[in-house]
C-alpha cells in the first residue's frame, strides 16, 4: 500500500470509528415521536413505479384514528411499534424520524408500510419488499415480527450505511436486515419466541420459517465464506440472498457461541452482539465485502473494549469474535 493510499485508509477508519461509535446528541434522532401509517393495498397490483401509502393508497390506521380488527392491518401496526421500539431503546435511534416520510396526506411523517400488495402476474404476493419510497410492502399473510423488522432494517442501513448494492455487499444488506430483524425478534417479549425457533426466521408466517441463522444449510444458504451452498451464478441478483448465510451464522456464533468448523466460540451474548453489529455495520465502505465485515467486527470490538467500564466489552469477547470470523471462513 502506497503512502497516499495509506493515508486516505487511516483518515477513513479513524472518521469512521468516531461515528461508529458516537451517541446520538440530544433531539438528533429522538426528538420525533413514534407515528405509523398501515394501508391495505387490498391485492391491487402496485406495479412497476413508485406506489406510495398515503397517496396511491389512502391511509387504513395511524396513531390517533382509523379502522381496527384488521389482522392485517394490526399486525402490521404493531410490528412498526415493536421494531422502532428495538430501534429507540438499544441505540437511541427514532425510526420515525430516520426513515419516516411525509406524503402530506395530514398524517406528518411517519414509517409507512402497506400489507396485501402484489406484483404484476403474482397475486396473491407471497413475500415482502422495502421500497425506496421509504416503505415497508407485506404480501397477504407474510407479516412476522422478524421479517418485518428486517423490512424495516433496509431503510435504517441506507441511513447510517454507505453499503452499496453490487455484490458482496448487497449480500452483506440482506444479512444486516436477517440479523437485526432476528435480533428485534429475540427482544420483543412475543409469545412465539420459544427455544425450537431461536434464530430462526419467519416464525409465526402461515408457511412456517425460511431462514435459520444457526444452520443455514437447512435453507439452502451456506454457512462459511464461498463454502457449500455459495451461489456463483446470476440467480437471485448473483445470490444476495443466498449467499448472506455466512453472516446470519457468524451472528450465532458470536452471541450464542458453539463449536463449528474445527473452533469452540464463547458466545458474549445478546446485548453485546446487538451493539457489536451496530457499529460493525457504521464502519462499512460501499464497496464491503465479507472481508471488510471481518475487520469491521474485529475493530469495532476492540474499540469498545477500550470503554470497558461504559460497554462492558473485555480483550476475551474480542478473542471469541475473532474465533467466530475464523469458523465461519471470512478471508
Amino acid at each position: 500500500m502506497n503512502k497516499a493510499r495509506a493515508a486516505i485508509t487511516t483518515l477513513f477508519l479513524s472518521t469512521s470509528l468516531v461515528a461508529a461509535f458516537a451517541v446520538p446528541a440530544t433531539g438528533e434522532t429522538q426528538a420525533q415521536p413514534l407515528n405509523r401509517v398501515v394501508c391495505d393495498a387490498a391485492q391491487e397490483s402496485v406495479g412497476e413505479v413508485p406506489w406510495r401509502c398515503g397517496v396511491e393508497v389512502g391511509p387504513t390506521r395511524w396513531d390517533g384514528g382509523g379502522r381496527l380488527g384488521d389482522t392485517e392491518v394490526d399486525k402490521a401496526y404493531t410490528f412498526l411499534a415493536s421494531t422502532s421500539r428495538f430501534y429507540k431503546d438499544r441505540f437511541g435511534v427514532s425510526l420515525t424520524e430516520l426513515i419516516g416520510v411525509d406524503h402530506h396526506d395530514g398524517r406528518g411523517k411517519a414509517i409507512r408500510a402497506a400489507v396485501r400488495v402484489c406484483r404484476p402476474n403474482e397475486c396473491p404476493q407471497a413475500d415482502a419488499f422495502w421500497e425506496v419510497e421509504k416503505q415497508a410492502n407485506f404480501g397477504d399473510g407474510s407479516l412476522a415480527d422478524d421479517l418485518a423488522a428486517h423490512e424495516l432494517t433496509h431503510g435504517v442501513i441506507e441511513a447510517v450505511s454507505q453499503l452499496g448494492r453490487q455484490g458482496e455487499s448487497e449480500s452483506l444488506r440482506e444479512a444486516f436486515a436477517d440479523i437485526f430483524g432476528e435480533f428485534a425478534d429475540l427482544t420483543d417479549g412475543s409469545a412465539d419466541d420459544t427455544p425450537d425457533v431461536r434464530w430462526q426466521f419467519g416464525d409465526g408466517l402461515p408457511g412456517g420459517t425460511f431462514r435459520n441463522l444457526k444452520n443455514p444449510e437447512q435453507f439452502g444458504q451456506p454457512s462459511t465464506y464461498q463454502g457449500k451452498g455459495w451461489w456463483f451464478g446470476g440467480y437471485d441478483y448473483h445470490g444476495v440472498h443466498v449467499n448472506a448465510g455466512p453472516a446470519g451464522k457468524l451472528a450465532y456464533l458470536i452471541t450464542d457461541g458453539d463449536t463449528f468448523n474445527g473452533q469452540t466460540v464463547r458466545g458474549i451474548g445478546l446485548s453485546k452482539a446487538i451493539q457489536l453489529w451496530w457499529a460493525a455495520l457504521k464502519l462499512l465502505p460501499r464497496d464491503a465485502g465479507y472481508r471488510e465485515l471481518g475487520n469491521a467486527l474485529r475493530d469495532a470490538c476492540k474499540e469498545k473494549a477500550k470503554q470497558r467500564r461504559s460497554t462492558g466489552f473485555t480483550a476475551g469477547d474480542c478473542v471469541q469474535t475473532a474465533t467466530a470470523i475464523k469458523a465461519v471462513q471470512l478471508p
